[in-house]
């Protein structure tokens, strides 16, 4: 994708004020969509936008000033296909496979690349780093893929999702750094538990989160 000079220009947004790194943040990830676009269309998925990205489209007609990634979204499965359609393309030399480029990859859980409950398409070539998690938890810049999973209407919900979140939060534990926080309170509670989290696995933990979201996935589908 080429931009205009005039897009890395510091500017104010909606009384936000936008630095002109933010704008080459941006200008990655809309880089990075494009090719998440291009993949989806060779392989006749789905997505759709989500989260901040799409409150951002709607809102602000663009990001949202403060913002600085992008979320897309698809059925499960769809989500299943693009990931074959990248581990396929990962073992090809040719950048055209699959419409995925050989400098970017689709990390997730599955072959132990992301340690989440979602995948996530990344820049190789543009590292970021989130304050208080590890040095090696994702380093890249890159778009969050989100599957979309079918759920039960009643009671058996609100315990699945009960579940989710007890193992998102003990995932999100082992992932922090010791002695991080914003309360000391918060710091010695991480301390103590971080160690149960790094016997258990990030990664297990990860795809726990995915076997829990998946168990009602066959169910009624009427709306």
């Amino acid at each position: 994708m080429k931009f205009d000079k005039s897009f890395f220009e510091a500017e104010v947004r909606d009384g936000f004020y936008v630095t002109s790194e933010m704008k080459q943040v941006w200008a990655a990830q809309l880089e990075v969509l494009n090719d998440v676009d291009k993949a989806c269309r060779e392989n006749g998925i789905q997505y759709f936008a989500e989260w901040g990205t799409l409150l951002g489209a709607v809102r602000h007609h663009g990001f949202i000033p403060w913002d600085d990634d992008m979320d897309v979204m698809m059925l499960r499965e769809e989500y299943d296909k693009l990931l074959k359609a990248a581990e396929k393309a990962a073992k090809e030399p040719s950048d055209s496979e699959g419409g995925l480029k050989t400098d970017r990859r689709v990390m997730s859980p599955y072959d132990h690349t992301f340690a989440r409950n979602f995948a996530r398409y990344v820049r190789c070539d543009y590292t970021t780093h989130e304050e208080g998690y590890e040095e090696d938890d994702c380093p890249w810049i890159g778009i969050d893929i989100f599957p979309i999973v079918f759920v039960p209407g009643d009671d058996r919900f609100k315990k699945q999702m009960k579940q989710v979140r007890f193992w998102r939060k003990m995932l999100l534990f082992s992932l922090t750094v010791p002695n991080s926080g914003k309360s000391k309170a918060k710091k010695i509670a991480k301390n103590i538990i971080l160690p149960f989290t790094k016997l258990i696995g990030s990664y297990d933990m990860a795809l726990k989160m995915d076997k829990i979201a998946m168990k009602y996935a066959d169910g009624d589908r009427t709306y």
